[in-house]
């Protein structure tokens, strides 16, 4: 696949996704900053543009095995895509969601306590998948998307930057889980080993 290495948009994407939590009270309370600045650094390669859209309108995408995002948009006459083609294209919510992606990565060892916790309460082995939330793949080889654009959108939501047109119905699932377990225990959820939030979650299902 074609693009560009872009490290004037990794930074930026960088710099604005942190300045937007530094004005967040409860992020800052629930994550800490250095949570995110670390996260940042283990869970993400590269930022690649100027990549051809692909059919189905997605914008952008996190790539869990190699740690890079990939940016499906170009410049003014397909030059490489520079900071002012994002703000021209209005692009900065996107930006925003594949970064929260990349932060919110649950390594091997959270996703296998996560497995086992589902097991604990729900009594069905499961494998639960490298994503912003849960991911799960069943013994029958279905794959359940669960929480995870939701939750991605959910949290872009809380930072004023969610596109309010992508992922509409999961991302209302996340809006009635918040009301019934509370806006702390959703956001301690996608940080990982909070398992509280999972017997929650059991509740209201």
């Amino acid at each position: 696949m074609e693009g560009t290495v872009n490290k004037k948009v990794k930074q930026y994407m960088i710099d604005t996704v942190l300045n937007l939590i530094n004005q967040n009270r409860i992020f800052k309370k629930v994550y800490g900053i250095d949570f995110i600045k670390k996260r940042i650094e283990e869970n993400l390669n590269e930022v690649i543009t100027d990549i051809p859209p692909e059919i189905n309108g997605i914008g952008g995408r996190y790539i869990n095995s190699n740690k890079n995002i990939m940016i499906f948009l170009s410049g003014k006459d397909n030059c490489e895509l520079t900071i002012n083609d994002i703000k021209r294209k209005h692009a900065i919510p996107l930006l925003v969601h594949e970064l929260i992606h990349a932060i919110m990565r649950k390594n091997d060892e959270e996703c296998k306590e996560l497995s086992d916790e589902i097991y604990k309460y729900y009594k069905k082995r499961t494998e639960v998948e490298l994503s912003t939330g849960v991911v799960i793949i069943y013994d029958d080889g279905a794959i359940g998307i669960g929480l995870n654009e939701g939750l991605t959108n959910w949290l872009c939501g809380l930072l004023g930057k969610n596109d309010k047109n992508s992922y509409k119905n999961l991302t209302n699932i996340v809006y009635q889980v918040e009301n019934a377990i509370g806006k702390n225990k959703m956001m301690k959820f996608s940080k990982g080993r909070n398992w509280k939030c999972v017997q929650a979650i059991k509740f209201i299902m």
